[in-house]
């Protein structure tokens, strides 16, 4: 994608409403034009990610689709556009990191400063910043004068902080481009991505393809960003197997590893890939994938039900009053009703049950959209937050922030399933054909109306407009009424739409508007 594309993109992401032509030529510098031929490269694009861009004639264009999805394109194109050739000092503090993590010997100052292309000065400045890193992920920078560098840390520690260092830095998208290719080297010229192929040292086409063929995982459903990290670790694993440095699993923790589903999908991934990269994967390792396998997200709960239901799995039970207490807090908080909204019953089975695993066996997690999550739905997050307790309780420990981001895109989600269209009232003078075309001709403009009454005016009644929230009439209307009334051509011309889009919008807004109980 070009600049100007990505700009485009950017702004239609960022409205979250219809956009005209004139008002995206102005907002990228480029004719109108440009902007057409722009917006069919752009809806080829959208494709890939399940988005659709929505043209409606007289209103404009807009990108729909599911809201976690939009914000995740929306940090790939910011990575995009502002990505240089050299090196950054997000990029500098990266190095650094993946130098520690794969260095066999302590680092100098000097090679660093060397390479990187910078003062000793600018080494010693940044080293603050990969301290402060380490730190916050349970590992030491050991710094001695005239001794130079070196990581103090626990395999299975120092796997965790490379595995999360990858996938932080990289988004979704990046990440599937580049695990999807058969081209080894594909993307790897940036410095983002040249700085993490030491770690990514492996054939990673052969790996995936020796990981996805595994009949058992593909059983398991394992939804797309998941899968990404399991093939990640995959490699952390047969990299640090290779210089012989290996995972020890604590003994309480064995029994319940071995008695998992997710154990047998490990041990038929590990048996594949000794066979095929010649590598002997301990017993340990086996247990320490099955850990990663249960902190995955599958996306068939269909499936989570029956082997709950078959292996009298505790945890699913559990899981099933703890959605239901969340969903009915929120119900009382925002006073909508949630709590009998399957899909979002569902979505938080399956989103909680790797969650546990994940805070049971001490794994972190980072959210890359947090940021994006709390700048648009700041709201929806402080009412997660909020009945976040329930959920602690059950766990015996605290959830963090960017656990409870991704709760916030399920109930965002389902807010806005949950939104009313306007109970609308159609006042036609013609006949009933006439009615029919401008009711239809409404309708599709605007899904945003239920016209629940359809009447002529001669017979209009005030009692027909009861619990209406909007009248839409081809006539001046006698009545007095205490809603809004928009009097249009029964052609529905092109300012009627303009006018009735941003009323509309207006009344549905005023409509749908969350009122949160404290």
């Amino acid at each position: 994608m070009n600049q100007r594309l990505i700009e485009i993109a950017e702004q239609l992401l960022s409205k979250n409403e219809y956009m005209t032509v004139d008002s995206i030529a102005a907002a990228v510098d480029c004719s109108n034009k440009t902007v057409r031929n722009d917006l069919m490269v752009l809806e080829e694009w959208l494709k890939d990610f399940d988005l659709k861009l929505d043209k409606k004639a007289g209103v404009g264009i807009a990108i729909r689709g599911e809201e976690s999805v939009k914000l995740r394109v929306m940090e790939d194109l910011a990575i995009k556009s502002h990505m240089v050739e050299a090196y950054s000092p997000e990029d500098r503090v990266n190095y650094m990191l993946v130098k520690l993590f794969t260095s066999g010997s302590r680092l100098r100052i000097k090679d660093l400063a060397t390479t990187l292309h910078v003062s000793r000065a600018t080494v010693h400045k940044d080293l603050y910043d990969v301290d402060a890193w380490l730190r916050r992920n349970g590992l030491e920078l050991y710094r001695k004068s005239n001794y130079g560098l070196r990581l103090v840390a626990a395999e299975k520690d120092l796997r965790r902080a490379i595995l999360l260092l990858i996938c932080s830095n990289k988004s979704y998208m990046e990440l599937k481009d580049i695990l999807g290719s058969d081209d080894v080297e594909m993307n790897m010229t940036s410095p983002p991505l040249k700085i993490f192929k030491e770690i990514i040292d492996i054939d990673f086409p052969l790996l995936r393809d020796t990981a996805l063929s595994t009949e058992s995982l593909i059983r398991y459903n394992m939804a797309d960003e998941s899968l990404l990290v399991i093939l990640v670790y995959l490699a952390v694993m047969l990299k640090r197997i290779s210089v012989n440095h290996y995972i020890t699993v604590q003994k309480s923790n064995q029994k319940r590893l071995r008695e998992s589903y997710e154990y047998s999908i490990a041990r038929d991934i590990c048996s594949r890939l000794m066979d095929v990269f010649g590598t002997l994967i301990p017993e340990d390792e086996v247990l320490n994938l099955t850990m990663y396998i249960k902190c995955s997200k599958t996306n068939d709960f269909d499936a989570l039900s029956r082997y709950a239901a078959n292996n009298g799995d505790p945890d699913i039970s559990g899981l099933v009053e703890l959605a239901r207490s969340l969903m009915s807090r929120w119900e009382r908080t925002l006073s909508i009703r949630v709590s009998d909204d399957e899909e979002l019953f569902s979505s938080l089975i399956l989103h909680l049950k790797p969650v546990i695993t994940r805070i049971r066996f001490g794994l972190t997690v980072v959210n890359p959209i947090l940021d994006e999550i709390m700048k648009y739905y700041p709201n929806t997050f402080s009412v997660v937050k909020s009945s976040i307790g329930a959920f602690e309780e059950y766990l015996g420990s605290k959830v963090g922030d960017d656990e409870i981001g991704y709760l916030t895109l399920h109930l965002a989600s389902a807010i806005e399933r949950a939104k009313r269209p306007l109970r609308t009232a159609l006042v036609c003078h013609g006949g009933t054909g006439e009615s029919k075309l401008l009711r239809n001709k409404l309708t599709h403009e605007f899904n945003k109306l239920d016209i629940v009454v359809s009447r002529s005016s001669t017979f209009l009644r005030k009692s027909d407009l009861e619990g209406m929230d909007l009248v839409i009439s081809t006539v001046p209307l006698k009545l007095e009424l205490d809603m809004d009334t928009i009097n249009i051509s029964p052609l529905l011309r092109k300012q009627d739409i303009q006018r009735l889009d941003s009323i509309i919008k207006k009344i549905y807004s005023e409509k749908n508007t969350l009122s949160i109980n404290k």
